[in-house]
């Protein structure tokens, strides 16, 4: 439980599914005091099978429900269930929202290639770390360059994607990690027979930096 919705949450109000609570049901301590300290708020109900702390990064797959609080400080008995609480598991639906061009270049299986570049770079750093899930977070900034050939066309030469992601990932013999930030994949020499490929891994760095970090890194590669 955690007292109020992390940031990294959102659902919506019509994913939400009222149930009342049994008369003879007790809340727990814990709950109470977490309703005490968020007046006129909610209490959050996180699912510790996708994260260990329910005030860090939470994907609004793990939010099992809520319960809200009155002004009192007081759990209202009712539980509002998230209808969009699922199971531990990937989520990449935000890839293919207004994505044309970084999606061909990915392949004929755009989510195993990004889930093949994430697991290489973290397993690159430390040896052995497994990836359980990746969330995309939200929608790919993407930034296309080119050069003019014959008849007034131009080639497209590099591709730069930027993914808002969040991944759970467990280091060999340490706790399960939620990281969180942009993972940016920059493909140059896409007129030539063998094209590049580069990748930046940024830690609590928003889409908008990753996009002005475009230019000088496409040309990095």
């Amino acid at each position: 439980m955690t007292d109020s919705v992390p940031e990294s949450t959102s659902p919506s109000a019509s994913q939400w599914v009222v149930q009342s609570v049994p008369p003879e049901w007790q809340p727990p301590q814990g709950l109470i005091a977490a309703a005490a300290a968020n007046a006129g708020g909610s209490v959050i109900d996180i699912d510790p099978a996708w994260v260990d702390d329910p005030d860090g990064y939470v994907p609004p797959g793990a939010v099992r429900g809520l319960f809200p609080v009155d002004e009192q400080g007081q759990l209202i008995r009712e539980y509002r269930r998230n209808t969009a609480h699922t199971p531990p598991r990937d989520d990449f639906r935000n890839l293919y929202v207004d994505n044309e061009v970084p999606l061909m270049v990915l392949g004929d299986d755009p989510e195993g290639t990004v889930r093949a570049y994430l697991m290489n770079t973290v397993t690159s750093q430390v040896e052995g770390t497994e990836v359980e899930w990746i969330w995309v977070a939200d929608t790919p900034g993407h930034q296309v360059a080119g050069k003019p050939i014959e008849n007034d066309q131009v080639a497209v030469t590099r591709v730069a994607l930027g993914i808002p992601f969040a991944m759970s990932v467990r280091p060999p013999e340490r706790d399960r990690e939620v990281l969180a930030g942009m993972f940016t994949i920059i493909w140059a020499g896409l007129d030539e027979p063998e094209r590049r490929v580069r990748l930046w891994l940024d830690l609590g760095e928003s889409l908008e930096w990753a996009v002005e970090q475009f230019p000088t890194r496409m040309h990095e590669v």
